[in-house]
């Protein structure tokens, strides 16, 4: 039955307590919540505990949440998308960030390695981009949020998203402009 609730609606009841609503919310915002803290953080490993961290906050603090403020998913993803950035920059200058293998189906081996670094210049380049502008990136290009909902989840005017997301473009453009050319 609660997965009949919109997610407002389901707010409403973890602030009263209500563990079953907290728990659908996470059934339905968990995969999607992992991936993009995977693509801002650069780590598949620390994104679960980057969503687990993000799920507490909501959690501890679904009493402060008000509906007539931000959408449900708006706060949300501004939570998990702060404290994805917060743990990249932890793990800036580390050397052990750590890019998902791109499966092994192709046939011949020189393909396969070179699409693997392939994958593995533009994963450095979009991690290498400052943070908002990943973070922009990671929203409406692997995520599919539209520039209004990416604008809302981090509390921007569109035109400011825009700015960001070209600049992103033209940076990423410049990196692998030799990739571009082949």
């Amino acid at each position: 039955m609660l997965h009949e609730y919109s997610d407002e609606e389901l707010m409403v009841l973890v602030a009263q307590g209500h563990k079953l609503a907290f728990d659908q919310l996470v059934r339905r915002h968990l995969p999607q919540a992992h991936a993009v803290a995977s693509r801002i953080s650069g780590s598949a490993s620390d994104a679960e505990d980057i969503a687990q961290e993000a799920f507490t906050r909501i959690w501890l603090r679904a009493a402060t949440w008000r509906e007539d403020k931000a959408r449900f998913v708006s706060w949300f993803y501004r939570i998990l998308t702060n404290v994805a950035i917060d743990r990249a920059r932890q793990r800036k200058g580390s050397s052990d960030i750590e890019w998902e293998s791109i499966p092994d189906e192709a046939p011949i081996a020189d393909v396969v390695v070179a699409d693997r670094q392939t994958a593995r210049r533009v994963q450095a380049a979009v991690a290498a981009l400052p943070d908002r502008q990943r973070v922009v990136l990671t929203l409406c290009y692997f995520e599919g949020f539209s520039n209004q909902q990416a604008a809302e989840i981090l509390g921007l005017h569109i035109k400011a998203l825009e700015g960001l997301l070209v600049r992103a473009r033209r940076t990423l453009k410049h990196e692998l402009r030799d990739l571009l050319e082949h």
